[in-house]
């Protein structure tokens, strides 16, 4: 049986929350996409976005590198998954919202430090201490899921929305 880990934004609520919701939520969008890609980030960015203007809708986010897995290169993916393990639902919001930005991009990849880019009220010692030691299984196991049952390739982008799924093409892609 293949599992792999789960994270929803609904509405104000994370998966660790979804069984107290009193709302039923009846669109969910999948985003997958290379998070460490601004293509991937840029998808993140526009669903978060979109989730701001509905009480209707909940996300969940899948990881499709690009690439290898390495800790060098998934920087903003680890952070974004410590942030929904460790955060309450707003403040990871909010602190994802800030890493799909290209200036914070561009600043971690000059090697800035993550805290720098934390938002108020996060608690950055748990955030810190999971960070530092996660390791990348969970986007290995995203990777064969997006491989092996979505059949996509590696890095591209899609969103799955109750079943349906959208595979996104940019100007650049052949």
């Amino acid at each position: 049986m293949f599992i792999f880990p789960l994270c929803f934004f609904c509405g104000g609520i994370s998966s660790r929350e979804i069984y107290d919701d009193k709302y039923i939520r009846p669109i969910t969008f999948w985003v997958i996409g290379d998070f460490d890609d601004s293509s991937g980030r840029q998808l993140l960015y526009e669903s978060l976005k979109h989730l701001k203007s509905s009480n209707n809708l909940r996300i969940g986010l899948i990881n499709n590198p690009s690439s290898e897995p390495t800790k060098e290169n998934t920087v903003i993916t680890r952070a974004i998954w410590t942030a929904i393990n460790t955060q309450n639902v707003n403040n990871a919001k909010n602190f994802i919202t800030k890493l799909t930005k290209e200036e914070t991009a561009k600043a971690l990849a000059e090697g800035a430090d993550i805290m720098e880019f934390s938002v108020g009220g996060m608690d950055n010692a748990v955030f810190q201490k999971m960070l530092e030691s996660l390791s990348l299984d969970f986007i290995l196991s995203h990777s064969s899921f997006c491989k092996d049952v979505l059949k996509l390739n590696r890095g591209q982008r899609a969103i799955i929305s109750n079943g349906r799924v959208s595979i996104h093409y940019s100007l650049s892609d052949n």
